[in-house]
């Protein structure tokens, strides 16, 4: 492979990987202010607190990551 066609593999790879990434991240950010400004975050944490308690809510936290990975 010549070098100019590495420099252009690499640079549509990044690229295409980055486009990605940055909608996704986008996307969330969107959600993430809408579930705040709405009073859901509050909503759900306070739901969550009662549900398992202060001395718990740490473990639920980890354990809900651990699942969304599986």
């Amino acid at each position: 492979m010549e070098l100019n066609s590495v420099i252009q593999s690499i640079q549509t790879g990044i690229g295409n990987t980055l486009g990605f990434l940055v909608l996704i991240l986008g996307l969330g950010a969107m959600l993430g202010k809408l579930v705040a400004d709405s009073g859901a975050a509050q909503r759900i944490t306070t739901k969550l607190v009662d549900s398992f308690g202060i001395k718990y809510i740490q473990s639920v936290f980890w354990s809900s990551k651990y699942h969304i990975f599986l």
